[in-house]
């Protein structure tokens, strides 16, 4: 099994990704962008506040305090075939200071 070449990603991820943008390809990945919301878990000491669901306007970034788990929503949906399998990770540079813009997924075949 091996990645997909941006060129096969080019022709095949628009039949596979809802609100697919050829901007977002990145030596041969595709970095989802970051959606208008955002979960974070509380810590066990937090005193119960409405605060895990948060709105972010179109292009920021979101701090996650360290020792929270965070589940983002991205603006795109994807279909993953059952001949392929996706990778998606934090960028290092942004997981590094704790914030998170997008995820980049690869896809093998």
């Amino acid at each position: 099994m091996s990645f997909w070449s941006t060129q096969t990603l080019k022709q095949r991820l628009p039949k596979l990704i809802e609100n697919y943008s050829e901007e977002q390809l990145d030596n041969a990945a595709y970095d989802l962008r970051l959606g208008s919301e955002v979960y974070i878990s509380p810590l066990s000491d937090d005193t119960g506040e409405v605060r895990n669901k948060r709105f972010l306007d179109y292009g920021h970034d979101i701090d996650i305090p360290p020792g929270r788990f965070a589940f983002l929503l991205t603006e795109e949906k994807i279909e993953i075939p059952q001949n392929a399998l996706a990778f998606i990770s934090l960028k290092f540079r942004k997981k590094a200071k704790g914030k998170r813009a997008c995820k980049r997924i690869r896809f093998p075949c």
